[in-house]
C-alpha cells in the first residue's frame, strides 16, 4: 500500500522529532555547582563596596546615568584608569549576560562555560574583587573539566559557581577540595 501523502509528512516529523530527541540525548548533562571556599576576607569592611564607589563618575565621564547605557566603544573617555577598569567591566559584563541568557537559550554550554571564564577574569583584572584562594578553585575546577567557572557575590572570598558536565561533576569537586582542603560543595543543580 502507498501512503498518503498526509501520512508520509506525518511519518517524516515524527522521524525528525525522534533524530531531534535522540541527538539531545546524546548530549551531556551539565550542573551547576556552587562552591564555598570557607574563607572570609578579615577586615574585609566595606571593600567589596569600594570597587563601585567608582561608577557613578565613569558613567557621567561617559555622558550616561548608567553604565547600562554605554558600550565598550566609550570606555577610553573615563579619565580615571581605576575607574576605567571598573566601567569595562561592568559594560563587559553586561554585554557577557545577554550573551549567557542567549547561548543557555540555545543549549550552547561551551559558549556559557567561556562566558563564565571571561566574567571571572574581568572580575579578577578590571574589578579586582577576587581572591588567591578564589582563583585557585576557579582555576582546579577548570583544569578537572568544569566548562566555566567564577567567582559569584561579592568576592574577597566566599564561593564560586561552576558549570561541568554531570558525569564530571565528583571529580570536579575533588580537585576543587584538593586545591582548598576547606571547600565543600554548597549546593548542585541539574536537569536529571
Amino acid at each position: 500500500a502507498v501512503a498518503s501523502p498526509a501520512a508520509a509528512a506525518a511519518a517524516a516529523q515524527v522521524a525528525a522529532q525522534v533524530a531531534e530527541a535522540a541527538e539531545e540525548a546524546r548530549k551531556p548533562r551539565q550542573a551547576l555547582e556552587a562552591l564555598d571556599a570557607d574563607v572570609r576576607a578579615a577586615g574585609a569592611g566595606d571593600a567589596p563596596l569600594a570597587p563601585a564607589l567608582l561608577l557613578p563618575a565613569a558613567a557621567a565621564a561617559l555622558g550616561v546615568s548608567t553604565l547600562r547605557d554605554a558600550d565598550q566603544t566609550q570606555i577610553d573617555l573615563v579619565p580615571d584608569a581605576t575607574a576605567r577598569r571598573r566601567a569595562r567591566h561592568v559594560i563587559a559584563e553586561n554585554d557577557r549576560v545577554a550573551a549567557a541568557a542567549r547561548a543557555l537559550a540555545n543549549g550552547e554550554m561551551t559558549v556559557l562555560g567561556a562566558l563564565m571564564n571571561a566574567s571571572h577574569e574581568s572580575l579578577a583584572g578590571d574589578y579586582e574583587v577576587s581572591s588567591d584562594v578564589l582563583d585557585r578553585l576557579v582555576a582546579a575546577t577548570r583544569t578537572a573539566g568544569a566548562l566555566g567557572a567564577r567567582l559569584t557575590g561579592a568576592g574577597f572570598g566566599g564561593c564560586i559557581v561552576c558549570l561541568v558536565a554531570v558525569d564530571r561533576a565528583d571529580d570536579v569537586i575533588a580537585a576543587a577540595q584538593q586545591a582548598v582542603p576547606a571547600a565543600w560543595l554548597l549546593d548542585r543543580i541539574s536537569a536529571d
